[in-house]
């Protein structure tokens, strides 16, 4: 049983995947992935150049055409088994967004450097002391809205 199947089985689902001409093969894995799973499951929408992060989530959300959209990078920087955490907590407490976060329980941010970390933790120390948000993790993007 697939990764994907395992998580999604009893939900509808797409997975629409946004590639800005990154060198990692991203878009040759979505291909490979519509072979597999077909064009209604995997949707292919890549961009010509690099338009920055918020604008192809916004491109992805466009696309979208579920109740429910779950935002989350594609090198597993967010990790697809907590999917069904936010289904759940969403569906218990009949929440707008759920949010995950790197900074408590079983969140972490394994394979980044110390610049990476600094940049994350400081952006996240100034948002809390100016803004007081009450989320623990505003730079990340693992969200089920």
């Amino acid at each position: 049983m697939s990764y994907y199947n395992f998580f999604f089985s009893g939900h509808s689902y797409e997975i629409i995947v946004i590639d800005d001409g990154s060198p990692d093969g991203t878009l040759e894995v979505g291909k490979q992935l519509v072979k597999i799973y077909g064009s209604e499951k995997i949707v292919l929408k890549p961009r010509e150049k690099k338009l920055g992060l918020g604008t192809a989530y916004i491109h992805g959300i466009k696309h979208a055409t579920g109740n429910f959209i779950i935002i989350m990078d594609a090198d597993l920087s967010h990790h697809p088994k907590f999917i069904p955490q936010f289904i759940e907590k969403q569906k218990s407490n009949d929440f707008d967004v759920v949010s995950g976060t790197r900074y408590i329980g079983d969140g972490g941010v394994y394979g980044w450097d110390f610049k990476r970390k600094l940049v994350s933790r400081g952006a996240n120390f100034l948002t809390q002391l100016l803004l007081r948000p009450g989320a623990s993790d505003l730079t990340g993007s693992f969200r089920w809205d």
